[in-house]
């Protein structure tokens, strides 16, 4: 049952993510999509009872925090850019 809302949630998050207005939509609905995949992963680890995607699923969620990082300091990066463009 729960798999299901997690499957209506994820196709919404699909639907920001192409039509996100923004570049920071997209980037928030990526990292969710990824959080979502983080969750399955957990989910899938609890009922095999094997903690091997528990381990996996952590290194995943360290992986995906660093690239939203990164994406996160590109966007910064980016807007100083039009900034300093747009005084000149």
């Amino acid at each position: 049952m729960y798999i299901y809302i997690v499957m209506v949630a994820t196709l919404l998050v699909l639907v920001r993510l192409f039509r996100g207005p923004s570049f920071a939509d997209r980037a928030i609905a990526a990292g969710t999509i990824v959080n979502v995949v983080i969750l399955l992963m957990v989910i899938y680890s609890i009922t095999i009872q094997n903690t091997f995607y528990l381990d996996i699923a952590i290194v995943f969620a360290m992986l995906s925090f660093t690239g939203l990082l990164a994406v996160a300091k590109y966007a910064v990066w980016h807007e100083e850019k039009k900034k300093e463009e747009g005084r000149k």
